[in-house]
């Protein structure tokens, strides 16, 4: 049922994208699944496992913290917790070995090519991936283990646009860009960026959303999700170069 329910958000040619949202907090997540944002996302925490009941019945999805288990058995534990406090999916930085693990369990799992902020210093530090043909042809073979390992998504970073679509369309898995074009099924925000509320570095994908017009979460998470659906956003100047 859950793997029919996260197929439902694979695009078909007449469709336009739809919108995924992290929240940091319980507010956000029902501000998001009242607005319409077809999935909404946290961290899986302590004090988080309330809130897929806050998003009024939304697709919500838990992230699993990486980096923080000593064995792939505390992270399967960690898996069935997030699944079983209502989680619909749960998003896994890792291995296809680990999503294998974790898809067999019967817990739709997305995983995550392109950048990876976790461990990117292999890479060279934060920056665009899959630019020239022997980087995108890794992405390509990424994404086809990630297939078989029965991943049912995969979020895409930082990778040209052009990449991104190609993938969307050639490939079963749910796509979500992060900064990787308007070509994916799903197109990602952080909602500190769609609020003003980061107060760090902005990410050149981001759009800030808040001003006079839009005081509230729900005003703001509803421009987002208009700009996305009208392909709006996001437009040339959140994308990175084309492929060499």
């Amino acid at each position: 049922m859950n793997t029919l329910h996260c197929q439902s958000l694979k695009r078909t040619p007449e469709m336009t994208p739809a919108t995924a949202l992290k929240v940091c907090s319980a507010r956000q997540a029902n501000a998001a699944g009242y607005t319409g944002i077809q999935i909404v996302s946290a961290d899986f925490l302590p004090h988080t496992r309330s809130w897929p009941a806050q998003a009024n019945g939304t697709h919500f999805q838990f992230a699993i913290c990486y980096g923080t288990h000593k064995n792939l058995d505390l992270l399967l534990a960690e898996v069935d917790a997030a699944h079983a406090s209502g989680a619909k999916s749960v998003y896994c930085v890792s291995h296809p070995r680990v999503i294998e693990a974790i898809a067999v369990r019967n817990v739709p799992v997305f995983a995550h090519a392109g950048l990876v902020p976790q461990i990117c210093t292999g890479v060279g530090g934060l920056r665009a991936v899959g630019t020239t043909p022997i980087e995108a042809q890794r992405v390509r073979d990424t994404i086809r283990a990630f297939e078989e390992a029965g991943a049912v998504g995969a979020y895409l970073q930082l990778l040209p646009r052009e990449l991104a679509a190609e993938i969307t369309k050639t490939s079963p898995l749910i796509t979500i860009s992060v900064g990787s074009g308007g070509g994916c099924d799903l197109i990602w925000a952080h909602a500190e960026d769609v609020l003003g509320q980061n107060l760090s570095h902005v990410p050149r994908h981001a759009k800030v959303y808040a001003g006079p017009d839009r005081t509230t979460d729900a005003d703001c998470f509803r421009a987002f999700r208009q700009e996305v659906e009208n392909q709006e956003y996001p437009s040339a100047v959140h994308e990175i170069r084309k492929m060499t």
